[in-house]
């Protein structure tokens, strides 16, 4: 998974799924039987987030629960490693851009700007 220029694709756009008890599946549009999940049930900061088949594991590597933050955006936490979604920063200069194919990762919450993320209802 990484980030891209909104594009208005369905390969850009999820579906929000309950996951039971709180937690939730995030579902491409355009791959139907699929969703957002760690790689390998990684525990660790880094662990890298992919699309793959949906398995109902209930609570493992695909649920996450959504959180609001102070500022009207959300963190999304993955149920099994406790870590969150985050777009990956390659250097710590705030000036320095986040270029196309940024992979998504998860690392321990930090309220960083690459932590954060809306939701538009399409």
């Amino acid at each position: 998974v990484g980030q891209w220029d909104y594009l208005a694709g369905q390969n850009q756009q999820f579906k929000v799924l309950s996951g039971g008890n709180g937690s939730y599946l995030l579902t491409p549009m355009h791959a139907i039987g699929k969703c957002l999940e760690i790689y390998g049930w990684s525990n660790s900061n880094g662990g890298i987030a992919d699309i793959w088949d949906y398995t109902a594991t209930g609570g493992g590597n695909q649920n996450w629960l959504i959180q609001p933050t102070d500022n009207g955006f959300y963190k999304i936490i993955n149920v099994n490693s406790g870590k969150a979604l985050e777009v990956t920063l390659g250097t710590n200069d705030p000036a320095v851009p986040l270029r196309n194919g940024t992979a998504v990762d998860q690392s321990d919450y930090t309220g960083g700007k690459n932590q954060q993320w809306g939701f538009v209802k399409i």
